[in-house]
């Protein structure tokens, strides 16, 4: 069945000697057990991980969710508050173990994806390390995750890595227009996606997202010259109802992720008269260790503050 899918159209924007080498390895029957995707929201983690469990299982990637050898591992949503938890649970993964004890229901592989996997605490993690050390016949394992150093060592050891670099913009221009996208629109939301074809899609296909980019953007600006007080006034919705910390989290998670691509293209842009290079690299590093502690039980808006204060 691969062999016969091989050929079949994937859209995958970038990525393909990552691609070749999963074909190749599909062809040759050497797939390793368990594999780490890394790289940033929106670059096409997940979407290779459907590619290659497509082409083991048979199917199209719109009947993989159907599909009785496939599992597909993410945050759960509170059944309260209707909000993402903060982690992937060992309920979870020991209920993904009962499963994956069974034989595949069609013979074949199993393919589990494990997305956001750096969002593993140290059970269910693990629990997924016992998996691993045990595995059945015909498994692939699948791990997305945007820092693989926050995985559990143990657990990092027995995967293959893979770095998905940022995809030129010209090739998510070129490609935004095959999906028939006005060349305009294709070229704006190519420009705006910092080299990650899933956000391109998603500028092309939603005026409404790329507005909110566009607000963000100067959002970001104005705090380059306000004082500290407005600074964190402009700031105020990220945090949602200040009674649920939680809330707002992932839309912050975002919004530091942006600020640390402008900022990386303010390093090289020739307007960086009120930073210097090595002020804008401490402040990159201060958000990136915001975004790591955000999946930590750290108030939101401490890690702003502080992250504002050197801005």
């Amino acid at each position: 069945i691969v062999k016969q899918l091989l050929s079949v159209g994937f859209m995958i924007i970038g990525h393909q000697k990552i691609v070749s080498f999963f074909k190749e390895a599909m062809t040759e029957n050497r797939l390793a057990q368990a594999y780490c995707l890394v790289g940033p929201d929106g670059v096409g983690k997940r979407k290779i991980a459907q590619f290659v469990a497509s082409q083991l299982l048979g199917v199209s990637e719109d009947k993989l969710t159907t599909h009785p050898d496939y599992y597909y591992l993410a945050r759960l949503s509170d059944e309260k508050t209707g909000k993402l938890k903060k982690d992937i649970s060992i309920g979870q993964a020991r209920e993904m173990r009962g499963r994956l004890q069974n034989r595949s229901w069609l013979g074949g592989y199993q393919i589990t994806i494990i997305d956001e996997a750096e969002l593993l605490n140290e059970e269910s993690g693990n629990a997924l390390l016992k998996i691993l050390e045990e595995p059945g016949e015909r498994n692939v394992f699948f791990l997305l995750t945007e820092d693989d150093a926050s995985l559990l060592s143990t657990v990092r050891s027995r995967c293959q890595l893979f770095y998905l670099p940022l995809v030129a913009v010209e090739e998510i221009f070129n490609e935004l227009k095959k999906l028939g996208h006005d060349e305009n629109i294709a070229r704006a939301s190519a420009a705006i996606a910092w080299g990650r074809p899933g956000r391109a899609i998603g500028f092309a296909e939603s005026p409404e997202e790329r507005e909110n980019y566009l607000k963000e953007v100067a959002r970001w600006e104005k705090t380059l010259d306000e004082p500290f007080y407005l600074k964190l006034k402009s700031v105020e919705d990220l945090f949602g109802d200040k009674i649920d910390h939680i809330r707002g989290r992932d839309k912050l998670q975002a919004t530091l992720d942006l600020w640390m691509m402008l900022w990386r293209n303010y390093i090289v842009s020739d307007s960086n008269n009120n930073f210097s290079p090595t002020e804008a690299v401490a402040i990159i590093d201060r958000l990136r260790e915001a975004k790591r502690l955000l999946g930590q039980n750290i108030h939101p808006r401490l890690l702003v503050e502080e992250s504002l204060l050197r801005m």
